[in-house]
Parts: C-alpha cells; sequence; structure tokens
C-alpha cells in the first residue's frame, strides 16, 4: 500500500463524529430528557393533589372528632338543674349547654349551672369556615375546619322524624352533621358535577371546576336529651 494510501486510512480511522452524528447524539438526549421531565411532573402533579386530598381528610376528620365529643354531652344535667339543652337550632348553627364541671370538691363533676368554661358551646358555618365558640372565650370564634363548601345541621326528635327547623328544642335527640369540603388548590382535571343529598332532601350539586371535594356525614345521638322533661 502507497504512503498516501495508509496515511488517508489512518486519518479516517482517527477522525471524529461527524455533524450528523453528533445531531442525532443531541437529538436522543434531548427525547430522554423530555421523557424524564414529563414523568417528573406527573409525578410531582400526582403528588400535589394526594396531599390535597388528604388535608382536606386530615381537615374533616379533626372536625367531626370534636364535634361528636361535645354534641354528644349536649344537655347534660346531672343535677336536674333543667339549664342545660339547646338553645339554638338551625341548618348552619347549632348552639347547646351541657352540666359537665364546676364542682367544687370535684371541679370535673357538675354543680348545677352551665356557666363554666367549654359549658356553652356554638358551631357556626360561615365564610366557608365551620367556627366554635366557647364560653371558655367568649366572642373569639376558632376556625376548626376550613374550604367549606356547603354545610347542613338536621336534627333526630324524640318521635324519629328527622327535620331542618325542630319545633321544640327540647323535643332533639339527634343530630344529623353533613359536610361538602372542597381541595385548599385546583387539580389539572376537570371535575364532572356530582350531586349530594341530605336527609330533609336537600340537594348539593357541585359545579364543574378543577377542585377535588369530600362529602363526609355523621349521625350524633344525644342521650341526655331523654332526660330532659
Amino acid at each position: 500500500m502507497s504512503t498516501f494510501k495508509r496515511n488517508a486510512q489512518e486519518r479516517a480511522d482517527t477522525a471524529g463524529f461527524t455533524l450528523i452524528e453528533m445531531m442525532i447524539a443531541i437529538f436522543v438526549s434531548l427525547l430522554v430528557m423530555a421523557s424524564v421531565v414529563s414523568v417528573y411532573i406527573a409525578q410531582s402533579k400526582s403528588h400535589s393533589v394526594q396531599d390535597d386530598v388528604a388535608n382536606i381528610q386530615q381537615n374533616l376528620r379533626g372536625a367531626l372528632v370534636i364535634m361528636q365529643k361535645e354534641i354528644r354531652l349536649a344537655g347534660c344535667d346531672p343535677t336536674q338543674s333543667h339549664l342545660a339543652g339547646f338553645l339554638i337550632a338551625t341548618g348552619t348553627e347549632l348552639q347547646f349547654t351541657r352540666d359537665i364541671k364546676g364542682n367544687g370538691a370535684y371541679p370535673n363533676l357538675a354543680n348545677g349551672s352551665v356557666t363554666d368554661p367549654d359549658e356553652n358551646i356554638t358551631y357556626q358555618f360561615l365564610n366557608n369556615q365551620l367556627w366554635r365558640t366557647s364560653n371558655a372565650l367568649p366572642g373569639q370564634p376558632q376556625s376548626i375546619a376550613n374550604n367549606i363548601d356547603r354545610l347542613e345541621f338536621d336534627y333526630i326528635l324524640a318521635d324519629g322524624t328527622i327535620v331542618g327547623t325542630p319545633p321544640n328544642l327540647s323535643l332533639i335527640r339527634g343530630v344529623q352533621v353533613y359536610i361538602l369540603a372542597k381541595t385548599a388548590n385546583p387539580s389539572s382535571d376537570l371535575m364532572a358535577p356530582v350531586t349530594y343529598t341530605t336527609s330533609i332532601n336537600t340537594n348539593w350539586t357541585t359545579p364543574n371546576d378543577y377542585y377535588r371535594r369530600r362529602f363526609v356525614t355523621i349521625t350524633i345521638e344525644c342521650r341526655n336529651m331523654w332526660y330532659q322533661q
């Protein structure tokens, strides 16, 4: 082989990538990077949605635990002073008293009054929040649940009927709570409308928007009200 041909072959063997090969490599790299970014964005959105749903569920769970614990003691009147019971019972506001503390010898026992701290409780739905007010902090309502779309209190009477407005507060034997809450942030998916119905046939239809929602209900028996004569 001549010296010229041998040198040409050596230059060909030691040459770098051509422009076309570089462009193909860059294009493939961009495709891989785009796929990775796409997967990351999808996982990030999914994680964000899961966090929002978990937060709303925790938000509702905490509120229901508080309400159940306190409302079930409505009308508690161990001394038969006839002071404890319901004061307000509407679809969006509930106020009641209970005699559960204040005894001089035994502070955690009833004393025949309903003026001790946390013996007068009010729950009210206002401005997309569920508020709790206690005579322990009069005039200082505390939000126990937010991002609430709708809330309704229904009342179980002594004869078993369920009404939105009791004809007589002393007839209340139980409270049904309905709450429709939404996530704090919108999702990327459009949510189809869903209709929920309460015991007194109140229909709640969610709007066609991007917020995920949760509907919860609980029935709280007020056993102490059976002794209200």
